[in-house]
């Protein structure tokens, strides 16, 4: 998975009427498209964690990039469950479940509990199996594989609070953006669209 620590420099501006961040990318000919989706959808968080609204971070102070990049993608100061469970874990399901059929709670990384979806903006649906590897920080140790078929699903990117993403045995796995914990999910990408496919049982829930 691609890391932020691997760009050179890095600086963030705030729009000051919604608290977005702009991404500027300096010593790289690469655009990381992985962690670009992130942090669209982290600039919430960002906003929340450092106070930003008409502020602006001008690329030449690089001495702010360390603690942005730690705000939004670190896990210092979180608890790191290292014995969660890495398979699925039967879910009740009228538990997570709104009226509307979408997600009635957080939806979050079973080992950092970092945010991937805010309550009610996606829905569950069930079916469309998918062979994923069980559980690792970067998704590859050699732990066996499971069948998934209860999922949060999703078109848009920008429903997400944080993901990353790597290819693992051939499958384009999301991964959790800030511990690397993983695969939850995989999506599927076509001509049409993008689609995104969390597996509800292998995510934590509050």
């Amino acid at each position: 998975m691609v890391k932020f620590s691997y760009i050179s420099k890095i600086a963030l501006g705030a729009c000051a009427d919604h608290a977005h961040a702009i991404l500027y990318i300096y010593g790289t000919n690469n655009i990381i498209n992985n962690k670009i989706w992130a942090l669209q959808s982290s600039c919430r968080r960002l906003g929340r964690t450092m106070g930003l609204s008409s502020e602006r971070l001008l690329p030449n102070n690089v001495k702010n990039v360390g603690r942005i990049e730690n705000e939004m993608f670190g896990t210092t100061g979180r608890t790191i469950h290292e014995n969660c469970s890495r398979a699925c874990d039967k879910l009740d399901k009228t538990s997570v479940v709104n009226k509307n059929g979408k997600n009635a709670k957080k939806v979050v990384c079973r080992r950092c509990s970092s945010l991937i979806f805010p309550p009610n903006v996606v829905k569950l649906v069930e079916g469309e199996p998918k062979e994923l590897k069980k559980m690792s920080v970067h998704g590859t140790d050699a732990l066996g594989s499971e069948i998934a078929q209860v999922w949060w699903k999703t078109s848009n990117e920008m429903d997400f609070d944080t993901w990353g993403c790597q290819t693992v045995d051939g499958v384009k796995a999301l991964m959790c953006g800030d511990c690397d914990f993983g695969p939850w999910g995989h999506r599927i990408i076509s001509e049409k669209e993008t689609v995104f496919y969390v597996a509800a049982e292998r995510v934590a829930y509050e």
